[in-house]
C-alpha cells in the first residue's frame, strides 16, 4: 500500500500550474524575465556582456522577489506594506505613564492655594523615617526607562527614582 501525506489545513495549499510554480509566481516572474532579457540583448552590444548581464540581474531580482518571497502566508508587498505603516504611518512612541502610589499623593488644589489644610508629617515631603535619604538634584519620583525592543529611546516613565 502507498501512502500519501495529506495536511491537515488545506486553505495553505496553493495550486501549481506549470514548472511547479504558482499563478501568482508565473505572473510576477514572466514580464520580469522579458524585460530583463531584452535589456540584456538591447545593451550588451553598447555596454558590454557583463555589464549587460549586470543590469539584467539588477532589473529582475525585485520581481523575482514580489513573484516567489512568502514569510508567514504573507506575500513581499503585504510585508513591505505592514512595515511601512508602523515605520510611518503610526505614532511612534506611546508612551505608558505611571505613578508611584506608595509615594506622597499629589496636592490638591486647596494645598496648591494654601489652604490650611494640613498634610500629615509622614507624608510630607523627606521626612518620611522609612525612605532613603535623597541625594539633592536627584530628580522627582519618575524615572525613565527604555523597552529593550523599541529601540527609539523614547522610554516610558516609571514609579521609582
Amino acid at each position: 500500500m502507498a501512502f500519501v501525506s495529506v495536511p491537515r489545513d488545506l486553505s495553505r495549499v496553493k495550486n501549481k500550474i506549470a514548472f511547479n510554480l504558482t499563478r501568482r509566481q508565473i505572473l510576477c516572474i514572466l514580464p520580469t524575465a522579458l524585460l530583463g532579457l531584452g535589456v540584456y540583448f538591447l545593451t550588451r552590444d553598447t555596454v558590454g556582456v557583463t555589464n549587460a548581464a549586470t543590469f539584467m540581474v539588477l532589473i529582475m531580482i525585485p520581481g523575482f522577489l514580489f513573484g516567489l518571497y512568502e514569510r508567514d502566508g504573507l506575500t513581499l508587498e503585504q510585508v513591505l506594506r505592514h512595515r511601512f505603516r508602523v515605520r510611518y504611518r503610526r505614532p511612534g512612541a506611546r508612551p505608558y505613564v505611571t505613578r508611584n502610589t506608595y509615594g506622597s499623593p499629589a496636592p490638591s488644589p486647596e494645598e496648591r492655594r494654601g489652604s490650611p489644610l494640613e498634610i500629615p508629617a509622614f507624608r510630607q515631603k523627606g521626612t518620611d523615617p522609612f525612605s532613603p535619604a535623597k541625594k539633592p538634584g536627584a530628580g522627582g519620583d519618575l524615572r525613565t526607562a527604555v523597552h529593550p525592543l523599541s529601540g527609539d529611546g523614547a522610554g516610558r516613565r516609571l514609579p521609582g527614582g
